[in-house]
């Protein structure tokens, strides 16, 4: 087996004793070609045209963004003509960001040395999965898109991350309610329009919403150690799943905007926010309208504010390296569920 290792030196724990530990565990199952990124988009770059007669797997150790920029590398930017899971590596992931959303819904431990373990033993015995993806903003991908209030709150969080500052569920709480201060100044106009298959096909329209994301995997992020649940039936192989407050209005739609960012979690939890939830699962496509333009943003990264957005399901499109059964619930069994 032959495999191209690509790591991001910025990411939040990287540093040479991880490397350490991760490399030999990898060396046990695998040939590495080792790479470094040097400047964002890097990993895409590298990875662009690859074919499974170049590499069995790409394995990338970053955070979710650095798993964002391989995958849309591997899939590339013809919606219509991305190539097929077999003819192109597949993804691997060791977990060194902060967040690291995806690696942990596919089961892998937060510690990219522990993770490493467990990748190899994948390796060696030829386990993968194959997931789906979704395309949003000329962009694949994996974890969650988010459109107005939530945008503004990961861009924000991103800048505190950049300065070393952790994101603790308190923190989110601090930016969340920010962010809903300004939202009772100036009433958001997202319309949402979606199209959802399974059990009952329909199609479902919403109006004057503040708060949407758009998730691929379950949890959508994570408040410190603590998973945010909102679509606990979603999986990597289903289409995609929405979460929406409709009324933010009030100290209790305070609450329900503290409680979906994983803030207030012990107070909150006694609180019934249902009312103001929007829960839906199987979703093939779902288009944003706005009369102003918002940010957005796309696997955890933002992206160019606009007043639409158009999102789409990409069933089973990526193979990964992964066990099947496995999800975050095999390695952190206390959830906050959204509801």
């Amino acid at each position: 087996m032959r495999s191209l290792f690509i790591s991001n030196p910025q990411s939040t724990s990287l540093n040479d004793s991880v490397s350490r530990a991760v490399v030999p565990e990898l060396l046990k199952a695998t040939d590495l070609v080792s790479c470094f990124t040097q400047y964002a988009g890097h990993a895409e770059d590298m990875v662009r045209g690859l074919t499974r007669d170049d590499y069995d797997a790409v394995i990338i150790m970053g955070g979710d963004g650095s798993v964002n920029e391989v995958l849309n590398g591997l899939l590339g930017t013809d919606l219509e003509a991305r190539p097929s899971p077999a003819d192109i590596p597949a993804l691997a992931v060791i977990p060194s960001g902060s967040a690291n959303v995806f690696a942990r819904a596919l089961g892998y431990p937060n510690s990219p040395g522990e993770a490493a373990k467990k990748l190899a033993g994948f390796l060696q015995r030829g386990i993968t999965r194959t997931v789906s993806a979704g395309f949003a903003a000329n962009r694949f991908f994996l974890v969650n898109v988010g459109f107005g209030m939530d945008a503004a709150v990961i861009k924000a969080m991103e800048k505190l991350r950049g300065k070393d500052i952790s994101a603790t569920a308190g923190m989110y709480g601090v930016i969340a309610a920010n962010a809903w201060h300004h939202l009772r100044k100036f009433p958001p106009t997202i319309r949402i329009t979606a199209t959802v298959e399974g059990d009952r096909p329909r199609e479902v329209s919403l109006s004057n919403i503040p708060f949407v994301v758009v998730t691929n995997t379950t949890p959508w992020t994570y408040a410190g150690a603590i998973p945010l649940v909102t679509n606990p039936e979603q999986t990597l192989e289903k289409a995609l799943s929405l979460f929406a407050l409709q009324d933010i209005s009030g100290l209790r739609g305070l609450g329900a905007v503290m409680h979906a960012v994983g803030a207030g979690r012990r107070l909150l939890n006694s609180f019934d926010f249902t009312a103001r939830q929007v829960h839906l699962d199987d979703v093939t496509r779902i288009h944003f309208a706005s009369d102003d333009a918002l940010p957005a943003q796309v696997d955890g990264e933002s992206v160019e504010e606009t007043r639409h957005m158009t999102i789409t399901s990409i069933p089973r499109c990526i193979e990964v390296v992964a066990h099947p059964d496995d999800t975050y619930e095999d390695i952190i069994g206390d959830a906050l569920n959204i509801r």
